[in-house]
């Protein structure tokens, strides 16, 4: 099945079907001279990248909140070609508000050993991100910004971005490295937002989705009604049981910015998005 170049994203089950929860990780081998995770909190995923490279192989971690970097450090401190950039990043290079909504009290299911963590800061994106902030009173910090651009003038093998909302804003800060297709693979968290698919699509990249992961206090039935199949349950550090669902709409934003613009109910997925180049290449690997 194929679809237009457009604001569109290829539904990964009509490539593979029954795949696992973060299968992309299964789909990287070496060499994997340069791995970039952007939003790397704890550490875990850096680790799990690590591995997955070889001898040659160098992870670069960007993660700003001060409480990530303990777990981060105490993760990833038996592994070598491992580097942590303590800014946050964004389109632009400077200062700015980090916002974290909420931390790991201790009390969840699960995430005893977390406290203080959090998984939800993101970067200012708008005056309204500064009243909300007021009115729930968020944690507010300042931290710095950089760019991919600003950071890298090579190839990335895999670049992994979980920013919570902010990716349009990672991505806008990677024009070069895009336009260049200089980026090989990309792994970017999405809760809808029409500006990551389309910067994606200006620079000629095929975009796929995978498993969505939601949750709502009204139950599943808020996502089976847009057409999102239930597949499973996973724990989320927010104390509740999330959501794992599948989708076959070639036009899933549109549904997605519709669940999240409820209270108490959101949803997101992770795009997988590789240059025209290398799409055979990937679909192949599903054979």
């Amino acid at each position: 099945m194929r679809f237009s170049l457009s604001l569109v994203v290829l539904p990964i089950q009509t490539i593979a079907s029954d795949l696992p929860r973060d299968f992309v990780y299964e789909l990287l081998t070496p060499p994997l001279p340069l791995i970039v995770d952007v939003g790397a909190a704890d550490g875990e995923i850096t680790r799990k990248l690590r591995l997955l490279g070889d001898d040659d192989t160098r992870v670069v971690a960007f993660e700003p909140y001060p409480p990530n970097i303990r777990y981060f450090e105490s993760t990833t401190k038996d592994l070598d070609s491992v580097v942590l950039v303590t800014k946050a990043v964004s389109d632009v290079a400077g200062p700015s508000v980090f916002f974290v909504p909420s931390r790991v009290s201790g009390s969840e299911p699960g995430w005893e050993n977390r406290v203080g963590y959090s998984s939800v800061g993101h970067i200012a994106r708008s005056s309204k991100d500064h009243i909300a902030s007021l009115l729930r009173r968020t944690e507010r910090i300042r931290v710095q910004t950089t760019t991919l651009d600003d950071e890298f003038h090579v190839p990335i093998s895999f670049l992994k971005v979980d920013v919570q909302g902010a990716e349009s804003h990672v991505l806008r800060g990677a024009q070069h490295l895009l336009s260049n297709h200089l980026i090989h693979m990309a792994y970017v968290e999405w809760s809808g937002d029409p500006e990551v698919i389309s910067t994606l699509a200006r620079h000629r990249y095929r975009t796929y989705d995978s498993h969505y992961i939601g949750w709502s206090a009204l139950g599943p039935s808020v996502f089976e009604e847009e057409g999102f199949e239930v597949v499973d349950e996973t724990d989320l550090s927010i104390g509740q049981r999330g959501l794992i669902m599948i989708n076959l709409d070639p036009d899933p934003g549109r549904k997605m910015r519709r669940i999240n613009s409820m209270s108490d109910t959101w949803i997101q997925t992770d795009l997988i998005s590789v240059p025209p180049e290398r799409q055979l290449d990937f679909e192949s690997r599903f054979a």
